[in-house]
Order: C-alpha cells, then structure tokens, then sequence
C-alpha cells in the first residue's frame, strides 16, 4: 500500500481482492465469516494499532482505486484518456474524463502538471500513413529529436528520480495521459507513464554502460520496437 491508500501494481491488486473476498465469504455451512471473528481483532500497524477490520476496510476502498502501476489492458499495456499534461485534474467526472476526486486532489493534480513540464513535453506526431498520435519526450533541453539522444544526462536522470519520490496520488494523476509510441512506419503501441519511467531509465542505463549495451545486443532485448527511444 502506498498512503494507505494506493495499491502499487495491478497484480497486487487481484491478490488483495482474493484476499478480502475470502475474510467476507461464509465459513462452511455456517452465517459466520471471517470478517465476523476478526473484524474486532487489534493488529499493530504502523506507529500504532488498528482493528483487522479497519484494516479490511483501508483494503477494500484501495481495490476502488486504480493501482500505481496500473495496467489494466487485457492485450497488452493500456493507456489514459487525457490528450494534454494541462488537462489534468481533480473531478467528480462531470467536466472530465475521470472521476478521480476521491483519490486525486487538485493540489495532486497541480503537482503533476507541474513535475511533467520540468522534465517533459506532450507532443502529437504523425506517421508514415498521415494518422496521428499523442506521445512524451524528454524536453528540448534533455533531448534531441534530430539525433535521437539524450543531451542532458543529469537532468534526465534528475527526473527518473524526481519522479520515484512524487506522493502516488501525483504518480496516479500522471497515468491518466494518453501516451503512445511508434512500432513502425504506421503501427504504435499504448502507454501509461509509469512505464515510460521505465523504459528511459533503461536507455539512460544503456548509454552509460558499454557492457550492457552489448549484452542488450546480444540478448535482443526489445521491451518496445527502437522507436522508443524517441522517448
């Protein structure tokens, strides 16, 4: 749990609602459940203590919520819905495309707007087929589209970690951009930005790291086609 209120990764997330199905199913043939013998049970959490039924509880509201790492794609990795860092929000869904403002603030949403334009932009480029699509790159002062290169590895790596230390309801906010790579000539592939920290600091790994440049060579290692590094 992140805040006692996030769950990290999408797998947790089917492990936990296991979990909490099974303290409120029946016991056997009985009326009781689990949750009946337990829910009074004080656990120490924390500085402090908690009934297992507080506890059960804090789970519980957490399955509502989408994990940190979330990846909810039945195909593959899924994206957000939000066409522009400047859109984000906090909203009972009635002017956006998420009701998010019992997990988001507005302060959350600020935070992330504000991190994302430190170290990123939000662009729309074209394919070889004329169709569009909506993806982040390092800034200009990081990255050079021409040459395809980090030009700034401090700052690049500044917000690799930056970007570990941001509260996860910020984290949480960031994920809801639409974000697509290019596979090809016409194809891309769909994003949530938690990923996308991880494939730049796997690039960032690789450019300080001849070794590994070579095992990555000899292993072909393709998280995504090399168009990735456009980001």
């Amino acid at each position: 749990m992140r805040r006692d209120k996030f769950i990290q990764t999408q797998e947790q997330k089917v492990t936990v609602q296991n979990a909490v199905d099974g303290y409120n199913a029946q016991i056997g043939d009985t009326n009781r459940s689990i949750a009946a013998i337990l829910d009074a049970y004080q656990v120490k959490y924390g500085n402090g203590t908690r009934t297992f039924g507080d506890l059960m509880g804090m789970y519980t509201a957490a399955l509502k919520r989408p994990a940190v790492q979330i990846n909810e794609g039945s195909n593959g990795p899924d994206t957000g819905k939000v066409e522009g860092t400047h859109l984000l929000k906090s909203s009972d869904g009635t002017d956006y495309l998420y009701n998010n403002a019992e997990y988001i603030t507005t302060a959350d949403a600020n935070a992330a707007i504000e991190y994302f334009n430190k170290y990123f932009t939000y662009r729309t480029w074209e394919l070889g087929n004329g169709s569009e699509y909506n993806t982040v790159t390092y800034s200009d002062s990081i990255y050079d589209k021409e040459t395809d290169k980090i030009t700034d590895e401090a700052k690049a790596k500044e917000a690799i970690t930056e970007y570990n230390n941001l509260a996860p309801a910020v984290q949480v906010s960031l994920n809801e951009l639409e974000i697509r790579v290019a596979t090809g000539p016409n194809g891309t592939e769909q994003f949530r930005f938690w990923q996308i920290k991880l494939l730049k600091q796997r690039i960032l790994l690789l450019t300080q790291n001849p070794v590994l440049q070579v095992q990555d060579a000899v292993l072909n290692f393709k998280t995504v086609s090399a168009n990735v590094l456009k980001i």
